[in-house]
């Protein structure tokens, strides 16, 4: 069974868009159990487990080997003791290690050039709707303070204060 890591929030449920991806496929296949990691304790479950980071940013003087990011979802596959970060690639390896006998496919076969085509042509034509646009930045962090729970919460306070 998988463990798939998500962020908790106090709807109880759900509610990252990145990791909703990732739960729609697993509910279909029925292959995973959760574990909450709240917001501030990310970046560590992630290094203490192994886990790769989500994205590797170019080398600089403060970061000679590259900044790491890590973010949810991920998840552990105890039987390859595998673990993947990042939705997109969470959703090949599970097509390529589960793969379904139906349809049910994150990436149906020959469509990968396809999608990331659109990917590249939608994120070049639309910047603005891309998460580092600073109205979807305000926008976002009034709903995670409002639905995150307690310590990452008065975080985001505290950083919003700063």
């Amino acid at each position: 069974m998988l463990t798939f890591f998500d962020i908790p929030c106090s709807l109880s449920r759900a509610w990252s868009p990145k990791t909703w991806k990732v739960r729609y496929y697993l509910n279909y296949h029925r292959i995973y159990r959760t574990q909450w990691v709240k917001l501030p304790h990310i970046e560590r479950t992630c290094t203490s487990r192994g886990s790769p980071p989500s994205k590797v940013q170019p080398r600089s003087t403060a970061y000679p080997e590259g900044r790491k990011t890590y973010t949810l979802p991920a998840v552990y596959d105890p039987s390859a003791n595998t673990y993947v970060s990042e939705s997109a690639r969470i959703l090949k390896y599970l097509d390529g290690r589960y793969p379904s006998t139906t349809s049910a496919r994150a990436f149906p076969k020959g469509t990968s050039v396809l999608q990331s085509a659109f990917l590249s042509a939608w994120t070049t034509r639309h910047p603005a709707l891309g998460c580092n646009h600073p109205r979807y930045r305000k926008d976002a962090e009034r709903r995670e303070s409002y639905i995150l729970r307690g310590d990452a919460e008065s975080r985001l306070s505290r950083q919003n204060t700063a």
